[in-house]
């Protein structure tokens, strides 16, 4: 899921279950009733019930606004799975059976597919009806976590928490929930669907699912810090923000600048308190505790710390200030001597690059102008860009195989076999500027996978460091860096180096890295840059100097990201 660009809309979506067989239409048709004429298509809507405000929690938090709260709710897009079972009630007997168990329904970008080879029609018996269940997020294995048979305390329907109660009372959500994907990973939802006629004047019924969240929401909101300042790119002045880290000690998503959310455990008869601590705008830490009562599933807790408040300082982002974990920022200043031992460990990097450099940013996007594959895939990665802290690799060879001696522009330029979003993604590298990193990057993702026989060493290690330290979701991700990122991280230029130049910005990274427990820049690195059977490599060593090796060399591999 990503995130609801408009907090406080539902996120509901129209779909269509599509037969694997059928071609990519709007419509399903389901097999002929009479011989002649397709059954009318069912139509399948699917939202999000939202959260609703539990009442006033305890101790000093301050209790929710709204009886329902949407800006909490979720966003399906694409590659999300939704599990659903169809169950065939005949009234004659009591029996249930299953029509379909555990149907994988995946997100597509815009509607849903089912499994190949499955068809789904709504056909009920003729004394009897057709039930359907749906829950996210979708799981493999559901062996013993559904229950055909479960009735209401009165005996009427089958609802869907009383279906997956099972899978309710053993679900166990993630500890670290410090990115989207691991929190909505966390957040179960269950649903019945409801069958109606279409009220469109078109044949057909809608099948609605209103999917109900199944585990309670803790909400912190802490104070914060708000750096504001102006930049201009390209000739045009823009307003920019970052924000102060937190060092919140627990592992919570960030919804905004100063907004965490944690889904948490329901409970029938236990309260689960919650103790955690923050770094104020001093780097003082600070404590805090809360309750989430039993039986509190569907609801948020909104535990307001220390007021909440944020605070808003003219300051603009420089090159030496530190990068976080948690997407924020430690201005360089606020570190006196070595960084704390327990702050160190939320340090991913250093900033490097901020601003214009000799008329180059990475998100100009004319023709052959900055990364314009990272502005479309990271639109907000507009502040600047961050060397990580450590080495990715000590030295790895820069290719193998067919990639050893292919000059993948080339190869890109003439190649026929490009599915559409692979050709999107050509697009965009072709039309960039070929001393920037993400883009250059991902030239060499699309020329593996379509040559197996081909190996990128250097690249991979890149991928292996993003597992170890994984980076934000509000950044580009790592990414391995060309010419300019690497020159820019010793000269502070982007362009016009040579031998001669200051390395004054090499030494202000280094004093910095080490306060924060890295390792420096020292040696040669490979860049992502290559031509022919070569790659351009940066020593950082010494003097420094740089060059062009073959792809069979070792290099050390240092990563990078734009935020």
């Amino acid at each position: 899921m990503k995130l609801n660009n408009n907090p406080f809309r539902t996120a509901a979506l129209l779909l269509v279950m599509l037969a694997a067989a059928c071609t990519n239409e709007d419509d399903y048709a389901a097999p002929r009733t009479d011989g002649t004429t397709p059954a009318a298509p069912l139509t399948i809507t699917v939202s999000d019930g939202a959260y609703a405000s539990a009442e006033t929690p305890d101790n000093d938090n301050t209790p929710a606004t709204r009886a329902v709260e949407r800006g909490y709710g979720t966003e399906f897009t694409k590659g999300d799975c939704i599990g659903l079972y169809v169950v065939k009630k005949e009234d004659a007997s009591g029996s249930r059976t299953f029509l379909h168990e555990n149907l994988c329904l995946t997100h597509d970008g815009t509607g849903w597919t089912l499994p190949a080879g499955t068809e789904l029609t709504h056909q009920p018996p003729k004394d009897g009806e057709i039930l359907y269940f749906a829950y996210y997020p979708y799981q493999e294995d559901m062996a013993g976590n559904v229950d055909i048979n479960a009735l209401n305390p009165n005996g009427q329907g089958v609802e869907a928490q009383r279906f997956f109660f099972r899978l309710i009372n053993r679900w166990l959500p993630a500890d670290d929930q410090s990115t989207y994907e691991a929190y909505t990973a966390s957040d179960l939802m269950v649903a019945r669907g409801e069958v109606a006629k279409r009220t469109d004047g078109t044949d057909g019924s809608v099948l609605s699912f209103t999917m109900e969240h199944q585990m309670p929401l803790a909400v912190f909101r802490l104070p914060t810090t708000k750096y504001t300042y102006s930049e201009t790119i390209d000739g045009v002045p823009t307003k920019k923000s970052y924000r102060l880290y937190s060092g919140l000690n627990i592992d919570a998503w960030l919804a905004d600048d100063n907004t965490y959310r944690r889904i948490t455990k329901w409970t029938s008869t236990t309260s689960i308190g919650i103790t955690a601590s923050y770094y104020n705008s001093s780097l003082e830490r600070r404590s805090f505790s809360g309750t989430i009562k039993p039986n509190s599933s569907g609801k948020y807790f909104l535990f307001t710390v220390d007021g909440g408040e944020e605070t808003e300082v003219d300051r603009s982002l420089r090159e030496g200030d530190f990068y976080m974990k948690d997407g924020g920022i430690i201005p360089q200043e606020m570190i006196k001597g070595d960084m704390p031992a327990e702050v160190q460990a939320d340090c991913l990097g250093v900033v490097f690059w901020v601003g214009e450099n000799e008329g180059i940013h990475w998100t100009q996007t004319g023709w052959k102008k900055g990364d314009r594959l990272l502005m479309r895939d990271h639109p907000g990665c507009v502040h600047g860009i961050v060397v990580a802290l450590r080495d990715a690799s000590a030295g790895a060879v820069w290719a193998e195989g067919s990639g050893a001696n292919e000059k993948l522009y080339n190869w890109a330029e003439s190649f026929q076999g490009f599915n559409a979003e692979e050709q999107a993604d050509w697009l965009e590298i072709k039309s960039s500027a070929s001393n920037h990193g993400y883009c250059e990057s991902h030239l060499v993702k699309l020329y593996g996978t379509h040559h197996p026989d081909a190996t990128f060493p250097a690249y991979n290690t890149i991928g292996d460091y993003a597992t170890r330290h994984p980076a934000p979701g509000s950044s580009s991700g790592w990414y391995f860096p060309s010419r300019s990122e690497l020159t820019m991280m010793c000269y502070g230029l982007a362009d016009n180096y040579d031998t001669g130049s200051s390395k004054e910005r090499r030494d202000l990274l280094n004093g910095l890295i080490r306060k924060a427990g890295g390792d420096v820049l020292g040696g040669s690195y490979w860049s992502i840059w290559q031509a022919g059977n070569y790659s351009w490599y940066f020593d950082f060593g010494g003097n420094t100097n740089y060059g062009v090796d073959p792809r069979s060399e070792t290099h050390k591999v240092r990563a990078v990201l734009a935020f």
